[in-house]
């Protein structure tokens, strides 16, 4: 009696946890998580997915932030909400231009 009783205990514990694996789909997923790029002078840049309604301090936070020669700009709304797919391009502060002279 006890083997089918363990049996039937563990095909219903199957069932159960496929029906959870189900209703947890990726399409439930896929409305929680957004992708964004970021690019530039931060320390760690690629692709992160972070939950929808999430705001750039967020992003920043979790490329490890923003190295030294980093320029944001003054009117940056880090509080500003992210929409799907997109990218962060955080610019250099300095620029550097190579002057090449010919002589005659």
């Amino acid at each position: 009696m006890k083997p089918i009783v363990l049996c039937m205990v563990f095909v219903l514990a199957v069932f159960f946890i496929g029906f959870l694996l189900d209703y947890i789909s990726d399409d439930t997923l896929d409305d929680l998580l957004i992708a964004v790029e970021v690019k530039g002078q931060v320390k760690f840049p690629g692709m992160y997915y972070i939950v929808s309604g999430s705001n750039w301090s967020l992003v920043l936070d979790k490329c490890g932030g923003t190295t030294d020669l980093a320029l944001m700009p003054d009117n940056f709304d880090y509080n500003a909400p992210i929409t799907e797919d997109s990218i962060l391009v955080v610019p250099r502060k300095y620029f550097f231009r190579k002057n090449v002279y010919e002589e005659n």
